[in-house]
């Protein structure tokens, strides 16, 4: 599993991993890489994203610090 977020996830997936084998977490305002090749490549088969409500629309507005941080493609 993946766990993809912001504080949020930094509180929920504690919680996933009762249920599961191997949990990975991605900042994804950190990471420069391709979201499809790491999951690709971790052999992910679950993604968890956990943003606050309001973190959810800032990826559409260029000046936003998360701008595109959802390249699920």
């Amino acid at each position: 599993m993946l766990g993809l977020g912001d504080s949020y996830e930094q509180v929920t997936v504690p919680y996933l991993a009762l249920g599961v084998s191997e949990v990975r977490t991605l900042v994804l305002r950190e990471y420069d890489g391709s979201l499809r090749e790491y999951i690709d490549s971790h052999d992910i088969d679950a993604v968890i994203v956990a943003y606050a409500s309001f973190m959810i629309g800032a990826h559409d507005y260029e000046s936003s610090a998360n701008y595109a941080m959802f390249g699920f493609y």
